[in-house]
């Protein structure tokens, strides 16, 4: 034992070499032997002595020999566990490298010191890290980090915000992210608001409800709040299942709710999320800032209220009480700041004008007998007036459905009557008094002319209109969740009210004054947003037959040349565009179509240093036709211009014989020449030159065409249907005449009129703007989706929300961008594609790059394994050499 600790004491330092040499070993080696054979000798000499005593000690030396030998035994016991710790302890300290004694002569020197106070450093830094996490996001858009815009909004909380999530457990895919990617989203605003921002998980399984009187309040408190489970499909074991699960949230800021009824999916949760609680935090502020309440009036007549069973309505006796709680539980949630008032009058004649004003329905009837009584003729109206500050806003009671019915006689039209239910009245009470108060910003555009029909509110938008390709109705719902649309005569357009008007597809001429007041809206400041087609289909004569387009001449396109850009006449064809694929009746193959009138623009041919459009890709644009900047005009009036697309280098134009039936459509010959970009959209800003500057002004006329879906006052109602003074009751109310005059609602009066202008103004303000593209196609249902998302979506609202002058929202927008192609396209001579940029070499590169790096590197660890071998081998071979 005090040999291996003698040899551990004489060990080297490990910074120090060892000094020693093979004879100091060999002697050290012949000193062991010599003892061991010491120790071998002295034993066997006492078990000689035992033996000799034994021999001549007789019975009573026994008991001696045998205590002799059990004290050899146990000595021997003793060496052998000696030897075996003393084996156990010299392989700990081989393997520790000593590290006690290491770390005590380290002290001495300092070193350890530094060591602990690194260590207590990173402790803090730690404690730091928990307290304050620093999370570094390293996607393309930043999709996990808050934009400056959000941070902004929720740092500016004067009051605590609190949001109320209900969450249904272990949804299934692909709802099983959906709780964790709130929690992340919740969390990032709670960090950046500080105090005033704090948010609740309720869990709710419906199945455990009975069990866990919890869960039962908190399925009754999502009740209070209107959120009600929605069904989803899943599969499970092969089977497709109906699940009702719970994924809604409440924010409370102030008195003011709102609420999501359904979250479907975790994308663009920012964006969602930003846009409700900047609605909700204007709504406190202007509340509270009112000088005067919001008045509520309820037009209902007592006489109409008594013969609507006659009519097939039921239940008006009763609505009258319920929208008064309605209203009053509606005046608590916004400061008391809501007045509510009952006129129970019958309609008299000298108050049709006033009702025709407001664009409300009425329901006339004759003299009629029912029930063994007389009643005499007369005017009803079921209707909420709500007025503040000389804006009004109507919400229709009674809607209206078209039926067709099965007869003994056939089928035959009519029409169905029935109340609004009480939970749509309150939300669209609560979406008029965010009008009334100028809560989302008013975004316009031009009634009639054969424009795009828009719809006004997105409550309104039905699946039958999102499913009609050739309707703007998914477009008017993401403009309605982010602005208010407001159809309205050019009579009336004045920047003041109206920030931006929009021109979108215009397909009959509009006379001089039309276009003077549209450039005059110009002149004062306001921002154009032209959607022009420059070509209008015709179908043939009997409605058979392949349709022919003809050019669209409405007059905008003079403005818009005047203002800087030329839209030429003509359409923009591609190789790189939409490709049609219709599946085979008889065979699982299916037929490819190309349509070059479609173009998809690729990422390189998007202008990704706008930041409105830094994160778009892949839009398609649809028969549209190119544009040509003129840049005299542009520098003589120091006009700045944006370009946000172009076609590839693969496109062409066509201005004669125009079609756009896919297979009637071929591309020019190989040559060069036939080919070229095209740039397809603009923003225009400066000080633009008037088109009337140095003429007189024109005669005050205006077209007579108004849109199909407009109603006879040119006013969308509540309901989402036409109006047209339909019979109710025995008689129909007259139609108004075609050329009849209707008064403006009373919110622009004392805009539309004043008195006719009697002056040009001859120059723009540098704050106008234009936003023109050549196609009207391109805001379709079938490249815009209705929750905003598809590329198309996210481009036209970002630009006009960059009209707006709200960058930040887009860019936020932008973030969570579905479609993100791989740039595999090179725009050079010919349109060619680079080999390491096609796409089969990059699908190589997917598919047997990723199992050739592994072997690679695998080779690369064995070979190097082997070299290691080697080398130690070496290095034993020459010791070996040396020892000899």
């Amino acid at each position: 034992m005090s040999h291996i600790e003698e040899n551990t004491d004489n060990k080297a330092a490990p910074n120090e070499p060892e000094r020693h040499n093979d004879n100091n070993n060999g002697i050290n080696g012949g000193e062991n032997v010599v003892n061991g054979q010491r120790q071998r000798d002295r034993q066997p000499e006492v078990s000689t002595e035992v033996s000799k005593e034994a021999v001549g000690g007789g019975d009573a030396d026994r008991d001696k020999k045998h205590e002799l030998a059990k004290s050899a035994a146990a000595q021997k016991s003793t060496t052998s566990a000696e030897n075996g710790v003393n084996r156990w302890k010299e392989t700990v300290k081989r393997w520790s490298g000593d590290w006690l004694g290491r770390w005590a002569r380290n002290w001495g020197r300092g070193e350890n010191l530094t060591g602990l106070l690194i260590a207590l450093l990173l402790g803090v830094v730690l404690l730091i890290m928990v307290r304050f996490p620093i999370k570094f996001d390293l996607t393309s858009t930043h999709i996990n980090t808050l934009s400056k815009a959000s941070k902004t909004l929720v740092s500016d909380l004067r009051d605590p915000m609190r949001i109320k999530v209900f969450v249904s457990p272990n949804l299934p895919p692909p709802f099983n992210t959906l709780e964790q990617s709130l929690r992340d989203v919740l969390n990032e605003y709670r960090q950046a608001a500080g105090t005033n921002f704090y948010y609740t998980f309720y869990k709710i399984n419906e199945k455990q409800a009975d069990a866990d009187p919890t869960i039962q309040e908190n399925i009754d408190l999502a009740k209070s709040y209107n959120i009600y489970p929605q069904s989803i499909q899943t599969i499970e074991k092969d089977e497709v299942k109906l699940v009702n699960v719970y994924s809604g949230l409440v924010i409370e800021y102030g008195n003011v709710i709102e609420r999501i009824d359904f979250i479907a999916d975790s994308e663009a949760l920012e964006y969602r999320f930003s846009s409700i609680f900047k609605k909700v935090t204007d709504k406190v502020n202007t509340l509270l800032s009112m000088q005067e309440n919001i008045r509520m009036t309820l037009y209902l007549g007592d006489d109409f209220v008594e013969l609507s069973p006659l009519f097939g309505i039921g239940g008006l006796g009763k609505l009258v009480g319920e929208i008064k709680d309605m209203i009053e539980e509606l005046g608590r949630e916004n400061y008391s700041k809501l007045d509510f008032e009952y006129n129970a009058e019958t309609v008299a004649d000298d108050q049709q004008a006033y009702l025709a004003e407001l664009g409300v329905q009425t329901y006339p009837w004759n003299d009629f007998s029912a029930n063994g009584r007389n009643y005499e003729a007369g005017i009803g109206t079921a209707f909420i007036l709500v007025e503040h500050e000389g804006r009004s806003e109507v919400l229709e009671l009674i809607s209206r459905e078209e039926l067709i019915q099965i007869t003994d006689r056939g089928l035959e039209r009519g029409t169905r009557y029935q109340i609004v239910p009480s939970e749509v009245i309150k939300d669209r009470l609560d979406g008029l008094v965010n009008n009334i108060l100028e809560i989302t910003p008013p975004l316009s555009y031009l009634k009639g002319n054969g424009s795009v029909d828009f719809v006004q509110g997105d409550y309104q938008v039905s699946p039958q209109q999102t499913q009609d390709i050739a309707s703007a109705a998914n477009f008017s719902a993401v403009l309605g969740s982010r602005y208010k649309l407001v159809g309205v005569d050019l009579a009336d357009l004045t920047p003041q009210l109206y920030p931006v008007f929009m021109l979108a597809g215009v397909k009959e001429p509009l006379t001089e004054y039309e276009l003077f007041l549209i450039d005059q809206y110009l002149m004062k400041g306001g921002s154009l947003v032209v959607f022009h087609d420059s070509f209008k289909e015709e179908q043939a004569a009997g409605g058979g037959g392949v349709p022919t387009w003809v050019k669209n001449e409405t007059g905008i396109e003079r403005l818009i040349e005047h203002y800087g850009v030329r839209i030429d006449p003509s359409i923009v064809m591609d190789k790189v565009s939409f490709v049609s694929r219709t599946q085979n009746q008889n065979s699982s193959a299916s037929t490819e179509q190309q349509v070059y009138y479609v173009p998809l623009i690729e990422n390189q041919n998007i202008n990704a240093k706008l930041p409105y459009l830094n994160n778009v890709k892949g839009i398609f644009f649809i028969a549209g036709s190119p544009l040509f900047p003129d840049e005299e005009v542009l520098t003589a009036n120091d006009i700045t211009t944006e370009r946000l697309f172009s076609s590839s280098v693969q496109s062409w134009n066509v201005s004669d014989d125009v079609t756009l039936v896919p297979y009637l459509i071929q591309p020019p010959n190989e040559e060069e020449d036939n080919y070229t970009s095209f740039d397809l959209a603009y923003v225009l800003k400066g000080s633009f030159p008037s088109y009337f500057k140095g003429k007189d002004i024109p005669e005050r006329e205006f077209s007579e065409k108004v849109s199909e879906s407009e109603d006879d006052h040119g006013h969308s109602h509540g309901d989402g249907h036409d109006h047209s003074g339909e019979e109710f009751g025995l008689e129909a109310e007259e139609d108004h005449a075609e050329d009849e005059v209707v008064p403006a609602p009373k919110a622009v009066q004392q805009f539309s009129e004043q008195a006719e202008p009697t002056t040009i103004v001859e120059q723009a303000p540098e704050s106008s703007q234009i936003f023109v593209i050549g196609s009207s196609e391109i805001i379709k249902n079938n490249v815009v989706d209705n929750a905003g998302r598809l590329p198309n979506a996210v481009m036209l609202l970002n630009t006009i929300d960059a009209l707006n002058g709200d960058i930040d929202w887009a860019r936020m927008r932008s973030k969570g961008q579905r479609v993100n192609p791989l740039d595999i396209r090179v725009s050079g001579e010919g349109g060619l594609v680079v080999w390491w940029k096609r796409p089969t070499f990059i699908k190589a590169i997917n598919l047997v790059g990723l199992p050739a790096v592994v072997v690679l590197f695998g080779l690369w660890m064995y070979l190097r394994k082997a070299r290691i071998k080697r080398r130690v081998a070496e290095h034993f071979s020459a010791l070996a050499r040396k020892k000899q």
